[in-house]
């Protein structure tokens, strides 16, 4: 072989290595290409990267971030309360996606598919922890709580339906920073009701302000010189822009539970369940002579619905007491002090 001719080859065998390359890199699965195969990583916890490894191959937009993990770990992408887009992070998540429906669908649909698929193909046993952590949010806080519950009862259900008692870990990364809601503007002060001397004719002069009839004007002497009125400032004069709740901000909603109502249960951390107090978590309530007696309380997951929250992760807001509004203000979005 020629020198030209090995120069050639050696060119030939770069660009071959270099388009293999290219095209090794896969993003998340979206919409968009549906038939595309979900990309799948390493097993290992996707707990150990961080929450800017993890999402590295997000989506230019969304309002969520997901992630679910049992054994299959999946992340989630949500405009609203629908998945489209997503990425397998395990083998076994990737088995579970040739099974599932997730793309545009609501984020319960999609994990009752995950549960489901999970349990028929052994990942998800009875007394298994479900962890739905949310990682990152473009949405107010209260939406995002909404989503959680919706998530949480979806998991719960899809496992009922299953046979199998399963223990719903719902979190909120410490990373997730929500925006401030919008403020809620301030009432406009009360118009005054129409009085006489508004219904006048157009051009024609109020009475007692120097017209025709000549009698003198309430506030005035017959001598025509204005008298002094007390009592401060007239009323129903506009308020000063400035004078808004100084908790609120003007805004009128709590801003403990930012107009929710509720707050994550800090007992169970929001994942609705407590050890069995009759167990003590082992899920055996003593032997007979066939073996070991599963505990009647908790029916041997070892788990028992949290008393204070009854299982929802929420409690009531002790501030505004459950009503969402401003404990300074009632919700009006005005300063009471003024």
């Amino acid at each position: 072989m020629t020198k030209g001719k090995k120069t050639v080859a050696l060119l030939l065998a770069c660009l071959l290595v270099l388009s293999l390359a290219a095209c090794g890199k896969n993003g998340p699965e979206t919409g968009d290409n549906e038939n595309t195969q979900a990309p799948a990583s390493d097993p290992g916890p996707a707990e150990s990267n961080s929450t800017e490894e993890l999402l590295s191959d997000a989506p230019e937009t969304y309002d969520y971030a997901v992630l679910v993990s049992i054994n299959p770990e999946f992340l989630l992408y949500l405009r609203g309360r629908e998945v489209f887009a997503y990425e397998a992070l395990n083998e076994d998540a990737a088995t579970v996606a040739e099974r599932a429906a997730i793309l545009n669908r609501g984020i319960d649909g999609v994990l009752d598919d995950i549960v489901r698929f999970s349990f028929e193909e052994g990942f998800l046993k009875d007394g298994d922890e479900v962890n739905v952590t949310l990682v990152s949010a473009f949405r107010t806080q209260t939406e995002a709580e909404e989503l959680l519950q919706e998530a949480r009862t979806a998991v719960q259900d899809s496992a009922g339906r299953c046979g199998v008692a399963v223990k719903p870990v719902i979190t909120v990364e410490s990373t997730v920073a929500f925006p401030m809601p919008e403020p809620t503007p301030a009432p406009e002060p009360a118009d005054r009701e129409p009085s006489e001397q508004d219904a006048s004719e157009p051009g024609q002069e109020p009475s007692g302000s120097g017209g025709s009839s000549g009698e003198p004007d309430e506030g005035q002497e017959s001598g025509g010189e204005p008298v002094e009125e007390s009592g401060g400032e007239p009323e129903n004069q506009p308020r000063d822009e400035n004078e808004g709740c100084p908790v609120c901000g003007g805004s009128g909603v709590c801003d403990v539970c930012e107009g929710s109502g509720l707050l994550l249960c800090e007992e169970c951390g929001g994942s609705g369940y407590e050890t069995c107090s009759k167990c003590g978590g082992e899920g055996y309530a003593g032997s007979d002579e066939n073996g070991p007696v599963l505990c009647d309380k908790c029916g041997g997951t070892g788990l028992v619905l949290h008393e204070n929250c009854g299982g929802d992760g929420l409690v009531t807001c002790n501030h505004c007491e459950g009503s969402g509004l401003c404990e300074v203000c009632g919700g009006t979005g005005l300063n009471p002090h003024n």
